[in-house]
């Protein structure tokens, strides 16, 4: 164990040197920006079909998700910031969201 915090960073420069270090910590750090993103598109997405008032409007909730979600990992709401730092939690919530959008949804057979 190494007593410093860096996560994989730590480890990876350790193991394999400055430059190896450097690019999983940059790695690390996209795919955290990546991931906001992601959830944010698809909250927008889904909003659009599964709440007809706001039909039209993906985009501009999208990005009201992107800053809130950006606006929880600056503050560091104590439980909200484990779980976005938690991959195995942000795994169930986003997987716990398909039954209920196709319980809500309805196909439209011609």
């Amino acid at each position: 164990m190494l007593p410093v915090s860096g996560g994989q960073y730590v480890y990876a420069r350790r193991a394999f040197g400055d430059y190896a270090g450097f690019a999983i910590g940059w790695s690390d750090w996209l795919s955290s920006c990546a991931a906001n993103a992601l959830i944010s598109v698809t909250i927008g997405d889904y909003s659009d079909v599964l709440f007809p008032a706001l039909h039209g409007h993906s985009v501009a909730i999208a990005v009201l998700m992107m800053l809130l979600l950006t606006a929880i990992n600056v503050k560091e709401y104590g439980p909200a910031t484990s779980l976005s730092k938690s991959p195995a939690c942000s795994r169930r919530w986003s997987w716990s969201g398909w039954p209920v959008s196709a319980s809500c949804s309805s196909p439209k057979i011609p």
